[in-house]
């Protein structure tokens, strides 16, 4: 059981670090040469668990922040 997990662990991780990576790889504004920035992408595929959640956070409050999705009026009406 304790293998299955790890071996999960591990999986997910490798996914999050090829989707980081990709990220960083077309982002043009950090140089690729940048050693803190290859740090904190390895940093961040390890601590997956913690990493996904608060992105998921940020993202909907961005949503939010700039009205790409209607605020409703009232608590009771419905989104339409």
């Amino acid at each position: 059981m304790l293998i299955r997990l790890l071996l999960v662990y591990l999986l997910v991780s490798l996914v999050v670090f090829i989707t980081l990576l990709g990220v960083f790889w077309a982002d043009h504004t950090t140089p690729k040469s940048d050693r803190l920035s290859w740090l904190l992408v390895c940093i961040g595929s390890f601590i997956w668990f913690i990493t996904i959640p608060l992105s998921i956070i940020e993202l909907t409050r961005k949503l939010f922040r700039r009205d790409i999705l209607p605020k409703p009026e009232c608590p009771w009406k419905t989104w339409n």
